[in-house]
Parts: C-alpha cells; sequence; structure tokens
C-alpha cells in the first residue's frame, strides 16, 4: 500500500463473502490516491458492513476512511490455537473500545443479563466451535445464588440459555458488586459479569487513573518509567483487566509493553509502570500519552501525560 507514510492499514480480517476486508485511513489530513499492490483482481470498496459497492477509485479524503475488499484464493484462513494473552477475555470487549474482536476470534462468549434475581446466563459458540464447557459462578462472600457450578455440552454454533438468581448477603454495602461467569472453554477462558447495585453510594461509581508523574523528561537510547495509580470508587468488588498505554500513532516505539494484566481491589487502587525506551534515532521534542485501564466494562482514561525527549548529547573526539 503507498503512500505507506499517509495511508495507515488499521485491520485485515476475513471478508464476509470470502477474501480480505482491510480497512484504510489516511493520516495527514489530505486527500490521497493510494495504490493497491495486489496480485489477483482490482480491489473493490465497501460499505461499513463490508458489503461491496462498486471499484476503488483509488482516491480517498483527508483524514477519511474506507474499506476494501481484496479476493485472495482460498480466503483469510482461521488462525487455530490462538488466543489472548491476558485471561479470563471479557465477552463484550467492545465496552472497552480496545480494537477489534479479541486473538482466535472469539470462539465463545458467555453473557448474563436481567435483574438480579431473574437473570439469564448464555453461552454461546461460534465458527464451528463446540464440546464441553465448565461455567462458574462467583458472587461476593455472603451472597447466595441459584448454582455455582455445572457443564455444558455445547454443539457447534450452538447456544445454551440458563437462568440464574442472585440473592445479596444480609447487610451489604452501598455502592456496585461484580457477579462473575466465567466460562472455560477449549479456546480459553470467557467472562461476563451482572452488575447488582445497593443503592446509598457513590454516583457514578467507576474506575479512575491518576498520573504522579505529569512529566517525564529522557534522552534517546535512555531508560525510564511511566507510573499510573488506577482505582475504583463505590466498586465494592475487586476489578481485574488491562491497563494500556495510549499515545499518537507513530510514537508507539517509546512505550512498552502494550498492555499490563490488572487488579484493582475493591474500593481500593494498584500501580503500574510502563517502560519508556525512546530509540537513538527519537528526534527531541514534546511528545504525551494517557494510561487507559479496561476492567470487566469498565474504562476510564489519565491525564496526559508529557514525554520530553531532549537532544541526544554527543561528544567530539577530542573529549
Amino acid at each position: 500500500m503507498e503512500p505507506a507514510d499517509r495511508v495507515l492499514i488499521e485491520t485485515v480480517k476475513r471478508g464476509e463473502e470470502g477474501g480480505l476486508a482491510v480497512r484504510l485511513r489516511e493520516t495527514h489530513g489530505r486527500p490521497a490516491a493510494p495504490q493497491v499492490h495486489w496480485p489477483t483482481e482490482p480491489a473493490a470498496e465497501a460499505d461499513l458492513l463490508d458489503r461491496p459497492r462498486g471499484p476503488f477509485g483509488a482516491g480517498l479524503g483527508g483524514a477519511a476512511t474506507t474499506t476494501l475488499l481484496l479476493r485472495t484464493p482460498s480466503g483469510m484462513p482461521l488462525r487455530h490455537g490462538e488466543r489472548e494473552p491476558h485471561q479470563p477475555v471479557f465477552s463484550r470487549y467492545w465496552l472497552h473500545n480496545t480494537g477489534t474482536a479479541p486473538l482466535g476470534d472469539a470462539p465463545y462468549t458467555v453473557t448474563c443479563d436481567g435483574a438480579p434475581s431473574a437473570a439469564t446466563v448464555t453461552l454461546s459458540s461460534h465458527a464451528g466451535a463446540g464440546g464441553p464447557v465448565a461455567l462458574e459462578v462467583r458472587a461476593p462472600d455472603g451472597w447466595h445464588t441459584s448454582w455455582t457450578r455445572r457443564v455444558v455440552d455445547l454443539a457447534p454454533g450452538g447456544h445454551e440459555r440458563i437462568p440464574l438468581s442472585v440473592a445479596p448477603a444480609t447487610g451489604a454495602g452501598p455502592g456496585e458488586h461484580l457477579v462473575r461467569i466465567l466460562a472455560a472453554t477449549p479456546a480459553g477462558e470467557f467472562e461476563d459479569v451482572l452488575t447488582v447495585t445497593v443503592p446509598g453510594g457513590p454516583v457514578p461509581a467507576g474506575l479512575w487513573v491518576e498520573a504522579p508523574e505529569p512529566v517525564v523528561t529522557l534522552a534517546p537510547g535512555a531508560r525510564g518509567l511511566v507510573r499510573a495509580r488506577i482505582g475504583s470508587t463505590g466498586v465494592r468488588s475487586a476489578l481485574t483487566g488491562m491497563a494500556l498505554p495510549v499515545s499518537p500513532y507513530g510514537t508507539w516505539p517509546l512505550t512498552a509493553p502494550a498492555a499490563l494484566p490488572l487488579h484493582v481491589p475493591a474500593e481500593g487502587a494498584a500501580e503500574v509502570e510502563f517502560a519508556l525506551r525512546p530509540p537513538l534515532h527519537t528526534p527531541p521534542g514534546e511528545y504525551w500519552m494517557a494510561v487507559k485501564a479496561a476492567c470487566q466494562g469498565r474504562i476510564a482514561y489519565g491525564p496526559a501525560i508529557a514525554l520530553r525527549i531532549s537532544p541526544r548529547m554527543t561528544h567530539s573526539k577530542d573529549e
């Protein structure tokens, strides 16, 4: 894809009718004429649902996004055995605003909906997945649930709906309490939560992110740390998920890793650290990043942190 410095390939996935669906975005705010280098027939342009709407006209407006459909002899192969490194995977992953489906295409989902006294757990399989799935309900201490464990033999492409009732413990504190529903599958562990609100807690309840050091200064090639505190207010249960560094396109090599596992104690806080490692060729200047927390359907962004890259020190031969 050319020009590579202006047209970003954001997503590559299987198309609805075979082949590849490739999402493009112009990054400089000026119209571009992308050149697609592909060995088969010319690319078709698609709408937001990946439905073809005609040949690609090779024009992309400033800051615009489009989808191309590229034909392949056999389509994009399924990548069996892939799974997210951070388990369990939250079934409603789109609430975390972290991109497309998890690694492995989320062949199983588990959800829980409804009032606590008459909720429904729905277990589904996709893309031919199936087999025995072990379900577990984890409620706060002292709470009562109509069941805690069961095994479902799920047919390929099938689903099961299972009633679930939840009763809070006597004297449960005000705020949000999480009832976790976990599904152990051949493709990894998946999770959903039923949030039960006891009146009287802070409104709104949720996550927060603080940056104790608003400015970090480093020279190219040096190593440093970006720290953040992540906590919750009004959430009476521990939260699990991920902490992620967020920064503009082109600055991603400055920080690592791409995500950290996160455990936030009930109405408490956790500390995370990301490595700051500007390459030797990093131009001096001020960049920025923020730390994002994504836990069981809840997200929070911290304040912008200034990353000041100082000029690289050089020494003459006489020194």
